[in-house]
C-alpha cells in the first residue's frame, strides 16, 4: 500500500532503479529473510556466507524451479562464435581492474562435469575481497555471465583482512556438457558460497 501511494506510476524512476523493480526487491528480500538458504552437505561445521542472485538485484534472471528460491542467472546464446559452450571449457575467475591483474582463474574441464544437469558447487579458490579496489568476478570464456555482483557482497569493512574459499552454485545443461542431452547449451547460476578462512597478514 505504500508502495502504491508514494509510487503510482510502476514505471516511474527512482535513481536507476523503476518502482516496480524496487517493490520487488524488497519483497525478495523479505522471502530471503523468511527463508534462509539450507547450509550445503558437507559445510555444516563451516562458518559460511551465501548470497543468492536474488540479493544481487539483477534484472536478468530467469524462473527455475531447481534453483534456490526459484531464480537463476542464465548464459544462453553466446554471441561471439568462438566463446561458444562447445568451443571453450567453463571458466570462473576474478579480476581486479586496479591492480590489472587476475587474482583468480579456474578452468573446469569437461571430464570434471557432473552429467545429471542439476545444480553442483564448484571451488573457484581461494581469495580477499577488498572493498577498496574493483574486483570482478566473472563467469564462462564469454564473460558474459554477469555474477560480479554476488562477490561484492562479501566485503566487510569490519572484517577486512578475511580470506574466503569461493564456490559458484551452477547447473550446466546441453550437449556442450553432457553428451547426449536435447537441453539448450545454458550455464545457470542461483548462489555464490563463500567460506570463511584465515586472516591474511598484509606485507610491510
Amino acid at each position: 500500500m505504500v508502495y502504491k501511494r508514494q509510487y503510482s506510476e510502476p514505471k516511474q524512476c527512482i535513481g536507476s532503479i523503476y518502482c516496480d523493480q524496487m517493490l520487488a526487491n524488497d519483497l525478495n528480500y523479505l522471502k530471503m529473510l523468511r527463508n534462509p538458504i539450507p547450509i550445503p552437505r558437507g559445510m555444516e561445521k563451516e562458518d559460511i556466507v551465501q548470497v543468492s542472485v536474488l540479493r544481487c538485484n539483477i534484472l536478468e534472471l530467469v524462473s527455475d524451479p531447481e534453483a534456490t528460491y526459484g531464480r537463476a542467472l542464465k548464459l544462453g546464446k553466446v554471441k561471439a562464435a568462438q566463446y561458444d559452450h562447445d568451443k571453450q571449457p567453463l571458466e570462473f575467475g576474478i579480476y581486479n581492474y586496479t591492480t590489472k591483474k587476475y587474482e583468480l582463474k579456474r578452468v573446469i574441464e569437461g571430464k570434471d562435469l557432473p552429467k545429471d544437469e542439476k545444480y553442483h558447487l564448484y571451488l573457484i579458490g581461494r581469495t580477499l575481497p577488498n572493498g577498496f579496489e574493483k574486483q570482478y568476478l566473472w563467469g564462462h570464456r564469454s564473460w558474459g555471465l554477469h555474477i560480479d555482483k554476488l562477490y561484492a557482497e562479501l566485503w566487510n569493512p569490519v572484517d577486512p583482512s578475511r580470506e574466503y574459499d569461493i564456490y559458484i552454485s551452477c547447473k550446466l545443461t546441453g550437449p556442450a556438457y553432457v553428451k547426449g542431452s536435447k537441453s539448450e547449451n545454458a550455464v545457470y547460476v542461483d548462489k555464490l558460497v563463500a567460506v570463511k578462512r584465515g586472516i591474511k597478514l598484509q606485507k610491510k
